[in-house]
């Protein structure tokens, strides 16, 4: 979990989720961990089969927990 502090209040923002336990249900971009240690920006694209990770140059990662993307900066103060 991830959690930040803004004016003495503690806000939880994401959770990483195992991909044994669901993937994602939308296509779109989510921090992914890999099974080499790493934290990388990856693609979940829907398939007949489900869905695949890509990633920006085609190599082929084992992803084992991903995460939604946080708020971009600003937006809670709008």
């Amino acid at each position: 979990m991830i959690t930040f502090r803004k004016r003495g209040k503690m806000k939880k923002i994401v959770e990483w989720i195992s991909v044994k336990d669901r993937l994602p249900q939308n296509e779109g971009e989510y921090l992914v961990y890999s099974t080499d240690d790493c934290i990388f920006l990856d693609y979940w694209a829907a398939t007949e089969k489900g869905g695949e990770w890509l990633n920006c140059d085609n190599s082929h990662i084992k992803v084992t927990h991903w995460m939604l993307l946080p708020e971009s900066p600003g937006s809670e103060d709008k």
